[in-house]
């Protein structure tokens, strides 16, 4: 099938997931805690409203943790929506590919849509890497994956330690459509029938460490409430 769905090494197609905190220094610590590991800091991408840092999970395959840019200007909604967390979260989730194009005639398809796509080029190799990503909608719900296709990754120090995935689940009352449009895609995560939850189980240098909470919904409104609150102060 052209454009596959890359399977990492730690034998699942889980390219990274993301853990939402509303302040970077906040959740490197966090992180740092709970595995014992340093997770590296990344520079921010030019103009964009968040920053990250990662804690590899296997040779190619990571876990980052997501900020707001504290050097962004202004009020953007992913911002507020960072920092409308009260704690950790963990956020979303993505599979790459070899191919975007292929993947995203698949995706649409099978009836869904790709949404907020962004493509980088040009940028500083050694500080940041080139790609296509975007959601798969219509709208956002952690449950389903976001999709990348790397262009290049950055050159950048990283830790040598791995604190190797160990479990990620995913569960919904709707998993059966879900699994129907993973199927169609290419996607061979299983989800779960249930309440909605995601699950990351790491082993790191302190033992087995588990994040989980309910699956993330955001709607065009509750993007619009979230901003609006943020520029109120509600989430200082």
């Amino acid at each position: 099938m052209p454009g596959e769905i890359i399977v990492r090494e730690h034998g699942q197609q889980l390219d990274h997931v993301g853990l939402a905190v509303r302040n970077l220094d906040q959740g490197i610590e966090y992180v740092k805690e709970l595995t014992g590991v340093t997770p590296d800091v990344h520079p921010p991408e030019k103009g964009q409203p968040y920053q990250s840092a990662s804690v590899r999970i296997a040779e190619d395959s990571f876990l980052e943790i997501l900020a707001p840019n504290k050097r962004h200007w202004g009020f953007h909604p992913l911002k507020s929506i960072l920092r409308s967390f009260s704690k950790p979260t963990l956020f979303f989730w993505y599979v790459a590919t070899d191919s975007f194009d292929d993947v995203e005639k698949r995706i649409k398809d099978a009836g869904r849509t790709i949404e907020r796509k962004v493509v980088t080029e040009k940028v500083d190799r050694e500080k940041h890497s080139e790609y296509i990503r975007s959601m798969i909608g219509p709208g956002f719900y952690s449950i389903v994956p976001n999709l990348i296709e790397w262009k290049h990754k950055s050159n950048g120090p990283m830790n040598e330690t791995i604190c190797p995935l160990v479990h990620f689940e995913l569960s919904s009352p709707d998993a059966e459509n879900i699994n129907n449009f993973f199927t169609a895609v290419g996607i061979n995560q299983e989800v779960l029938l249930g309440q909605d939850r995601m699950s990351l189980t790491l082993d790191s240098p302190k033992g087995k460490d588990n994040f989980q909470n309910e699956a993330i919904t955001i709607s065009n409104w509750k993007t619009m409430s979230i901003l609006v609150k943020d520029m109120l102060g509600y989430y200082k």
